[in-house]
Order: C-alpha cells, then structure tokens, then sequence
C-alpha cells in the first residue's frame, strides 16, 4: 500500500497525528540573554506598489442620480428615493463624516463638519460663497450640482424643465393641495399628508398661500387658480428635508418601484430614522446623518470625494502615489489643475496635497477614458515610477532630488479609474487582446482566447491588454511575484485563468469603478452579477457562448468595456450604484493592493471534507503589518482548487463588544471593563505608551474600551488613540484549530479513562454542538468564532497580557511598537476528569508573555475558564504543550518551559513541566543541566506511547544548548535490561506518583547537536519519531536551528544546522537513573549529503530541486556479539547537514516534520535581506526517514500532474528537495492537503510495520 497526500504551501505544520494526544509544537522565545523579536521575522523590508488613481471630471459627475436614464423622473417621488435613485438618502446608511487635512497630511484640529441647520451645500468647502441651508424648513432637491458653483448659480436657478435640471421638484402628489372657492377672501384648509394649506382666494384667478408642517410654517407656496380651484404648491420651493421610502403596502402600489403610488413620504426629524447597525448614538434622529448626506454624498460628484477621502485615508504612507483627471489634470508634474501631484511616497506634505487637491477637482469635461488609461501605462514605463524613492519631500514640503537607485524589480503597479459614464472619445491602440502574440516578457505564447479576446479595436480592454503584456521596464528582471489565487494542477490552465495573475514582468494591473452604471450592465447574453470573476455573464464569456459586447465611443455597451478591461489586466472591476458602495469599492481596492506592500499571512487550515460533494472548507488567517489588523476567513475549495470567501472575520467585528476574562477565582468569566480590574490591573492602562517615561495619565478606562473595540478615540493627532482597520489584531503565530465533534474512536477513548460506554455516550453529547474556530491574536484575545457565520462567539483576554496591553492604543505601536500577545496556536483535546467527559482548550503566548491558560470549551454555548498557569521557571510559552493521560491515572499537559523565565533562581534553565489539566496545578517539574551561564529553555516536546493504549510513557525535547532529552513518564523497573511483556499495560495505571516522571539516562541527554566546527546548534522544533529498522527502540529525528531572536532574521552563515535520527536503544521501561547515555557523535552517525541544487524540467514544468546522497546505514558493526549490546553498534542513528559542500547558507529546520510511511516530510528556511525575495527561503524535502538520504522512489509530483511516479525522477534522480514559493513550511491535515498558494502531491512510499503506531492510535480492523 502507498500512501499519497498533498501538501499545502505554509508557514508551519500541523501535526499529521489522528489522537492529538501525541502532538508538538514549535519555535522557541525569550530569556534573560535573548533578544526576543516582537515582530515577524519573515517579514522583509517592504517594496511599495506604485499606484495610478484616476478620477472621472465629466459633467456628469455633477448628476444627483444614477442611472443616467432617469433624468426624465426628477419630479416623481421615487426620485426621491434610495429603492430608485441610490444616489438620494438612504436611512439605512450611517454616511461617514470625511477627514480634514492640513497642508503636511496631518489631520486638522478642526474637521469637516456640517449641521441640520447650516448644512453646507459643499461639505469641502464650507464658506459663505458655496452657501448652506437650514434643512429644517429650507431643503431643495439637487438633480445637477456643481461642487465649485456659487450659492447663486446653484440654488437661484428654479427651473426643472431644462435637460440638466439643477433642482428637481417636489412631487405635487404630497406638496401642493387644491380647494374650490367660490368667494373672493373666501379661505379653504387643505391638509395634504402632514402638510397643512390655508388658501385665501384675492380673485377670479388669483389667490395666495400659505403652508405648515407640525405647526412650523413653511416657504410661501405659490399659488394660482382656474375655473374656481385654487391650487396652492411647494414643488419649486424650499421645505423640510425630506425622502421617500419604498413601501408597497401604500394604497393603490402595484410592487413596481417605477410607480410612484408605492413610495410613501418621510420628513427627516428628532425621530424619524430607523436604527442602524453601524449607528448606536444617533438612534431615531436621522438629522446629522441627513445634512452628512446633505453635504458630502448627495451627488456623484461629493459622493465620490468622500469616498476617495475615507478610502485613502488609510492608504498606507510607504506606497508611492500620482493622480490624475481625465481631461483637466493629465500631467504627473504639478499644475493648477492636478495640484502637486509628483509621484512620491504617499508621506506627509504628499497626502496633504492629495486632500486638498480632491475639492478643487472641476466636473466639466467629457469622459476621455482610453487617454487616461494610456498616460497611466507610458508613466509606468519611464524610468521614474522605479526610482528607490523619487521626489522626496525635503525638510519644508518641496521637491528634493529623486534617489534613483537600488532599483526593485519586484515592484507591483496599479491603476485604479473611477468614471460614472461610458468613454465618448477614441483613440488607436497598437495592441489587439484578439491578435496571436508571439511571445509574452516570460516567453509564454499568448494566442486570443476567452475571456481576453473580443472582436472590437481600440477599447480599453486592448489598453488594459497592452500594458499587462508588454514589459514596462524591459532593462529590468522579470522579479515580480505571481499572484495564484485559484490553484489547478495544469500549468498552462492555471496560467491563463484571468483569477490568476502569472506575470514576473513590470506591468500594470487595472481596478475600475463604475457609478451609477449597473443599469447599462443588462446586456442578456453578458448579465453582470455582481462580481467580476463569477456570475451568468461571466461563465458565457469563459465558455465561448457569448462575445464581450462591442465597445465604441459613446455606447451603452462601454460599461463592459470597463468590466473587460479589468480582466484584461488581472485586476477587479467594482459596480457601484450608491455612495457607501462607491467608499466600499474604494476600500476594497486599497486593501487588496495594500496586500503587496509588507504583509503575510500563514497558511490556511483545512477543515474537513464537505460529506457527499468534492468541495472542501479552508480557514486561512492572515496579518497585516501596515496597521497590525488580522483577519480570519473561511473559503470554500472545489475540486479544482478554485476558492469562494464564505465570510471575514475582519469585516463583521469593526466596533466594541462583549470581551471576557477570568475572575478572580478563574472558574468563571466575567466582563473585561474598567470596573472589574483591580487597582494594579487599573494601573497599568494608566501609561501613556508614547512616553518615553512611561508618564501615567487618567486614559486608563478610555484605553480598556479600545480593547474591547471602541473606535471613538482613535485619530493622529496627539492624544489620540492608534487608528484602526479593524478591531481584529495580527493573527501571526497562531493557527486556527476547529473544533467540532468528538476527537477519539470511542471503543478506543473507553479504554483509556471513564467506565465503558462514557466516551459513546461524549460522543453523541457533542455530536450537534455548533462547529467553532479557535485563534489567537495579537490584541490580546483568544477568539471563538461560529465556523458556519463567522461571527465572534468567544473574546478572552488572559491576565498575563494585561501588563502590556495599553500599548496597543499608541500612535507609535505601528512604526515599531507592536508585540505579541496571545500569538500561540490552541491545542484543544478531548479528556477525562471529574466523572465525565470534556473538551479542553489549552492556550499558549508564545512571545506575548510567561503563561498557559485552559478553557473548557465542551459546550459553545457556555465555554468556562479553567486555570492560567505561571511559574518562576515557566519562560514565553513558545513551545505549544501536548495532553496526555499519564500512568499517575491524571490527564495532563506536559510542555517545555520556553524561554527567558528570569523569575526563577538560575536565569534560564531548561525544564519539563507536568500541570494537571483540570486544576492548572504543577504535578512535576524536571529541571535539567545546561551551561548556566548561557540562555537556555526547553523547546517543544514530543510524546511516545509504545503499546498505543493512549497512555503516555516517554517524552523527547531538545533545548537551546542543542541537548536532545528523554523523560520517563512511568515508574522505571529496577532493572537496567529490558522489562518483560508489557511494561507500560494500561493495567499499571495508578501505579506511578509524580515523582517517579524524571529525566532519563541520569538526567543526561541523550546527544548533543554541534556543526562539524563544534558550534552549538539549538533545537527548537519537536521531534519526530519512528520505530527503529531493527525493530529495537526509536530514532528520534529532529532538526536545529532557531528563528525568533531579532538577530536571527539576519543570515548565519557561521553556524551549520543540521538534521538528526539519534537512536534510542532503551525503550522497554529499562531504569536509566543511573545509567550514563551512550557516547553519541557526529562521527558515528551515518553522514548523508546534499549533492547538488540544480534548475529541473521534467515534462515541461520547472523547480528549483535539491538531491542528496543515499548512503545505506549499517547499525551494528561485523564483530558484533549476538547480546547486540551498545558496543556492538556501528551507526547511533543519522545526519544531514543542511548545506551544500563546505557552504553555510544559514539553512535551519523550525517546523514541526511528519514521519509516514518511508518518509520524512520536513520544511527548512533560510533568511535573506533581499526584499524582492520573501522574508525568508523555504525548501521542501522529502527523504528516507530510517537513512535520512534519498529515496527509491519519487516522493513529490515534480510534472504537475497531480501523480507521483517513476516521470517524476530527473535523470533516473530522485528529486529529495524543492523550493518552494514562498517563505512557507507545509501545513498538513490528515491525508490531503490544501493549498492557499502552492499545492504539492507528495507519496510516503509503502507503509512499513514499523509506522508510527506508538503515536497514533490506530483505527479498528473491519
């Protein structure tokens, strides 16, 4: 049998292990003499997109409705309303305020603002010549305004029967009322809804009016009469502010929202609005939400300074940045009409210039899109947008000398245009997406196919085409990254999927937004459904059924044209009818362009199989390191790799909420407010964080709010509080665990603990319970997230954070303050205590601090706190614990102590600790011998249950010093021979005490890890186990190297690291308390070799490939006696040095391996200071687990055909290592894998008798 898995492109593994009581961690931390690193060191210096943003200027960016077509309606009242017009009011929105800014990008003491009664009619310039209005009785209704016309030009023009009606009129229907008066001063009281109309007549024609509203006189209506019906009328006249709202409840409504008789009239008051989400101060009074509409969103034009303004305020400041119009501004060098707008880095004076540039923008031109697209691209290939840093802002503002060089080739380049029409004015494009291109930049063939080509010249989609195919800076390398976002394992499928974007050469990606254009999108063959890369239309234009529409100057079928152009480019089109959804198209783009500047994220976790289809569910978290926010989201993966985003964790939690924390007994949670901290706790969030003297201020209640989520303080000015995308921090180090039904086979979980039948009777207990995601993130929380919502369930902030968490509320946490918190993956496990049944949760901080802490999370719905364990020796609790059932008859954790515990009374000693999982009382603590004067800790424990009863009986860790340990878990025989039977029998349980668990071999480790120099090499991962070819003892495999001091994201390359297999020869319950370990060195263990690294193409598909040498061992020498005593031994075990000849590169192995079948799956890095290249440089390898050399057969799908054969050797070679493609170890859950980027088939070879069944419980024979 061969097993054959796939393996996901990651930052760190996953345990392969089905019983996760066997289970190890990873990394290492801090000490009295370590330099722990508060920030992730995969991270290189950033290479900054350069992005091109263009703003439509036609005259009908002036327009106060979308579509175009309903300029004929302006006096019905569903003009009046959001359900017809999404451009008018929508009391379903909160509008965002803009941000003021000050000529050096600083954020002006005074902001915007804008009131009911003095709503100024151009919220960007609020001055007496714009003019404003008192929406209580003074509102007129924009059709066509003009952001930079007077108040006379724009509200003393009354008509409505012009083409480009400036005002429309108010619906006669609810503001006018008639009466017959048959006498002349004879008077008639009209009520007309809530309007009130006392008509006097003065005459056989004539009359006068006049009106209130609630006992509030209103503007003299006009009046007139005829035939003796006086009618008396508001439609040209200022009123109370006002909407419609779509109710086909209203009599005579038809359920059409093109019949006026379903709208029904609403007069904005104190109490007049609805709640809304985002909205919890304003309740029922809609006026300040109003007169922000009033002012900044009620036109196209407003609406899209808005949202450029909110979008961009968190453009991050190292992205480099121009802008353009279509027309009036169409130079990157600064002019009356574009402001300063040279291209530079998006700091100070240069954002300042932006902001202040947006309300000067003049609506009054025609809509020259294809020009504005073509300067973008020949922008892109001069020399200037690859300058290091060009046109930098010296010490007053000005223009400094450009830096040209060094020149990055990895830079992206974006375009973003916005335009609320079609393009009216052509031009010829040299490139056509529908002709044969002989040879891409990357020598690609490109022949028309869906959804590039199309039958029409001259579009924007050819302009978009020419730009991504043609090399921008063809003097520079082809360094830019891919981006993969839908995998397949057919090379050339995969490349030409528009999802995908496979270019390594300079070009220029192209996201547009349309406004207002979702009417013209009705094409029947082509239907836009809402997303660029999905929907009806979409599917047609991939399938060949149907045809892009043709594009021509001034046709409707342009808007597809925009859609096209995106595609084009490997970009995203955006349709946005209204104003939030033109900020939430801004806010999209950004973030997905601010992905390329310095950000990463780990890899996704798969969940498991969808029962009954070939789709599967992906957890991915990711981080940001331009403002420290994270994100979890959940995808869904169809059988080709291809991936739909269920939720974000990001986008649904944005504001204060419940956020938990034990009290004081810790057994129960109560809230995380100013009220339950104690004095100290209080203390603490007294500190100022941007004081250098740590200076106390009164903020600390202010400051917990922020924890929980409270926005209301956030800002850049001083005293303020850090901005945020998002509530959600970093999520780095941890990965999301699911949790969901039972983990053990029952028949198999009985024998372990409780009477028979306890754990079945678990199982079914659980069986219905809600599936939950677990994850730790740097804002000081452990979250609980519902799996099938994404929404936030659990928020709880462990005590031993509390010290440090007012640091995430200063302004200077993002430039270099930020730190780790709860940045520790979960290990939740399923164990017996109490009688019955629970599922348990044991959380770690890896470098956010000196703790563990325990959830019972058996029922969702009522998750209870534990225990938070510290200790004078605990260090950061980098090592992730394991769970265990001991022979004491305790379920327990047993983990190394980590690093840096400078609380205990020798600084830095490396110790095994044993806490009971359900008090969080220590059981044991076995301290080991290391050089005291040296930073020491011990790192990630591996547990082996040699008769896989469940039961645990050794442990192997290793520790900085590069010492390899064994602990005894049982009570040792008295005896130094190997026991009898079973010595370990589930029989004995109960038998051991807590002093019985010590270190083995007189406390002596078992081998000590040194490069051929002597140098020490530090263990920090956990090993890996595999019974012994002998089929006597282990070989405990593990690797060195060490990756979390600040000092380590340098290169090394004075210390070789190394990969071990050291074998254990007595395992049968042998006492070793006084038994010295055998003498171990490299030079008795079987060398193996890297041989070679070399570029190979096999069947078309070419890697960067590894392969080693394949030395068989000899384990006993030829004189050996038949007792096959220590003596007799030729090879102790193994070791691959990880480098290449003599050469010391500072390759080292952190992650966790897998040992399965025949082989050992390892992940290694390498660091490197090149920011074009990822943090850092990451090989897969997979290689004989019992020789550590090569294979004899392929261990990785090397063709890209998703199988693993005899066509996967290069030369008759086996392939024992790849690079892969980024800075990724491998993530691995059960028997397939998953890829969030890369995927990678991998086969095991046969299973051996000899597998791991000490480490897995195995599945009943049927």
């Amino acid at each position: 049998m061969e097993i054959k898995t796939r393996i996901n492109n990651a930052k760190a593994a996953a345990s392969l292990l089905a019983f996760s009581l066997l289970f190890g961690g990873m990394h290492s931390a801090q000490a009295t003499l370590l330099d722990i690193s508060q920030k992730p060191l995969v991270l290189s210096d950033s290479v900054a997109p350069n992005l091109i943003l263009t703003l439509d200027e036609s005259g009908s960016m002036r327009w106060a409705f979308v579509p175009d077509d309903i300029n004929g309606v302006h006096e019905s009242r569903r003009a009046k309303s959001a359900a017809f017009n999404p451009m008018y009011y929508d009391p379903a929105v909160t509008y965002q305020m803009p941000i003021k800014y000050n000529a050096d990008g600083s954020v002006a003491s005074i902001g915007y603002s804008t009131a009911f009664t003095e709503a100024w009619n151009n919220g960007f310039v609020a001055n007496t010549s714009t003019g404003s209005l008192n929406l209580t009785t003074g509102y007129k209704v924009s059709w066509s305004y003009d952001p930079t016309g007077t108040l006379g030009t724009a509200y003393g023009y009354t008509s409505t029967n012009s083409t480009a009606n400036k005002l429309a009129a108010n619906p006669t229907a609810d503001f006018a009322g008639s009466a017959s008066i048959s006498n002349n001063n004879g008077k008639a009281t009209v009520v007309k809804g809530d309007i009130t109309f006392v008509i006097t007549r003065t005459g056989t024609s004539t009359c006068t009016a006049t009106a209130t509203l609630s006992g509030v006189t209103l503007s003299n209506p006009t009046c007139s009469g005829s035939s003796g019906t006086y009618t008396a009328t508001l439609a040209q006249v200022a009123v109370p502010a006002y909407y419609y709202v779509y109710d086909t409840t209203q009599s005579g409504c038809t359920k059409v929202k093109t019949d006026d008789n379903c709208y029904r009239l609403v007069f904005v008051t104190a109490t007049s609005g609805q709640p809304r989400s985002a909205d919890t101060e304003s309740g029922l009074d809609e006026r300040k939400n109003f007169s922000i509409w009033y002012s900044f969103y009620r036109n196209r034009a407003l609406a899209t300074l808005s949202a450029a303004n909110l979008a961009f305020t968190s453009l991050p400041s190292s992205i480099r940045m121009t802008w353009q119009t279509l027309n009036n501004c169409k130079t990157f060098t600064g002019s009356s009409d574009c402001g300063t707008n040279y291209f530079r880095r998006f700091t100070d004076h240069h954002r300042g210039n932006f902001f202040n540039w947006l309300p000067t923008i003049n609506f009054s031109t025609t809509t020259y899109l294809l020009q504005a697209t073509d300067r973008a691209g020949k922008f892109l290939a001069s020399e200037e947008p690859w300058y290091y840093d060009p046109n930098p802002l010296n010490s007053t503002g000005g223009r400094a000398s450009s830096v040209t060089s060094p020149v990055y080739a990895c830079r992206p380049s974006f375009h973003v245009l916005m335009t609320d029409g079609m393009w009216n004015s052509a031009m010829t494009v040299d490139t056509d997406d529908n002709a044969a291109i002989a040879s891409l930049p990357d020598g690609t063939a490109y022949s028309p196919r869906t959804p590039f080509k199309d039958p029409t010249k001259n579009t924007l989609a050819d302009l978009a085409f020419k730009y991504w195919s043609t090399d921008a800076r063809p003097n520079l390398k082809n360094d830019l990254k891919p981006l993969i976002a839908a995998t397949n394992s057919d090379a050339t499928a995969r490349y030409w999927d528009p999802r995908n974007n496979p270019a390594t050469w300079q070009h220029m990606v192209n996201y547009t937004v349309g406004l207002g254009l979702g009417n013209a999108l009705t094409n029947a063959n082509v239907p836009w459904t809402g997303e660029t890369y999905a929907g009806a239309g979409y599917e047609a234009i991939m399938a060949g059924t149907a045809n892009w529409p043709a594009a021509s100057s001034g046709s409707d079928n342009n808007v597809y044209d925009l859609w096209h152009m995106a595609i084009n480019s490997r970009g995203e089109f955006f349709n946005a009818d209204s104003p939030d959804k033109v900020v939430d198209a801004f806010t999209q783009i950004l973030n997905r362009i601010g992905n390329y500047t310095t950000s990463a994220s780990r890899p996704a976790v798969t969940a498991a199989q969808v029962d009954g289809s070939n789709s599967y569910e992906v957890y991915e978290t990711e981080f940001s390191s331009d403002d420290w926010s994270g994100d979890l989201k959940k995808y869904s993966l169809d059988s080709k790799g291809a991936r739909k985003q269920a939720w974000s964790a990001k986008s649904k939690l944005n504001g204060e909420r419940a956020v938990k924390m034990a009290a004081a007994s810790g057994k129960q949670f109560q809230e995380f407010n100013w009220t339950n901290l104690d004095t100290t706790q209080k203390a603490y969030f007294n500190i100022n964080p941007d004081s250098t003297s740590n200076a106390t201020d009164s903020k600390g209640e202010a400051r917990v709010n922020y924890i929980r989520g409270n926005r209301s303080n956030e800002g850049t000015t001083s005293g303020t509080f850090r901005t945020r995308s998002s509530v959600l921090g970093d999520i780095v180090n941890s990965a999301p665990v699911i949790v969901k039904d039972a983990q053990y086979l029952a028949y198999l979980a009985d024998k372990i603990d409780g009477t028979s039948g306890d754990y079945y009777k678990f199982q079914q207990q659980v069986s219905a319970r809600k599936e939950m995601i677990y994850v730790g993130a740097n804002d000081g929380m452990l979250h609980g997230f519902n799996a099938s919502t994404g929404d936030e369930e659990l928020a709880f902030v462990p005590k031993a954070v509390l010290p440090n968490l007012y640091r995430l509320t200063g302004q200077n946490y993002q430039s270099g303050g930020h730190r780790y918190y709860v940045d520790g993956t979960p290990v939740v496990t399923d164990v017996y205590f109490g009688n019955a049944w629970h599922t348990v949760l044991i959380g770690s901080l890896r470098g956010g601090g000196r703790a563990l802490f325990a959830l019972d999370v058996t029922d969702p719905d009522n998750i209870k706190p534990l225990w938070e364990f510290t200790h004078d020796d605990l260090g950061y609790t980098f090592p992730q614990p394991v769970v265990a059932r001991l022979h004491t008859g305790k379920w327990a954790v047993v983990t190394g102590n980590g690093y840096g515990n400078q609380g205990g009374a020798t600084a830095d000693k490396a110790a095994l600790f044993v806490i009971d999982v359900e008090t969080g009382a220590l059981v044991r603590e076995v301290v080991v011998e290391g050089d005291t004067a040296k930073a020491n800790g011990l790192s990630a424990v591996r547990l082996a249950d040699n008769d896989s009863d469940g039961i645990a009986d050794y442990a192997y860790a290793g520790d900085l010093q590069g010492n390899l340990w064994r602990f005894d878990l049982f009570k040792a025989t008295n005896t130094t021979t190997p026991a009898s039977g079973n010595p370990f029998a589930s029989s004995v349980i109960g038998t051991a005490v807590a002093t019985d668990i010590v270190a083995s071999y007189g406390a002596k480790p078992l081998f000590k890890a040194a490069d051929a120099a002597g140098a020490v090499q530090p263990i920090t991962a956990p090993p890996s186990l595999i019974r012994h070819p002998s089929q006597k003892g282990y070989l405990v495999i593990f690797g060195t190297g060490k990756y979390f001091e600040d000092s380590d994201g340098n290169v090394n390359t004075t210390l070789g690291h190394s990969v071990y297999a050291i074998w254990d020869r007595k395992t049968k319950a042998e006492n070793t308390s006084t038994s010295t370990p055998p003498t171990i060195t490299r030079s008795n263990l079987l060398e193996q070799q890297i041989q070679q690294q070399l570029t190979t193409n096999i069947s078309g598909v070419t890697n960067e490939s590894r392969t080693i040498t394949q030395n068989a061992p000899k384990w006993y020498k030829d004189n050996a006696t038949a007792d096959l005593n220590d003596s007799d031994v030729n090879h102790w075990g193994w070791r691959l040095d990880l480098q290449i000849g003599s050469t010391k590169a500072g390759e080292m192995m952190i992650n966790q391996m897998v040992a399965r079948g025949q082989a050992l799956i390892f992940s290694t890095l390498t660091p490197n200071d090149d920011p074009c290249k990822d943090g850092v440089e990451a090989w897969l390898y997979g290689i004989n687990s019992s020789s550590g050399g090569r294979t004899t057969f392929s261990v990785f799908d090397m063709d890209g055909n998703g199988d693993v054969n005899s066509g996967d050797t290069y030369n008759n070679t086996v392939i024992s290592s790849r690079k892969l493609s980024s800075s990724s170890g491998f993530n691995l859950s059960g028997n397939t894998l998953f890829s969030t980027g890369e995927s990678i088939v991998v086969d095991y070879g046969p299973t051996s008798s000899g597998r791991q069944s000490w480490q897995v419980i195995p599945k009943r024979s049927e």
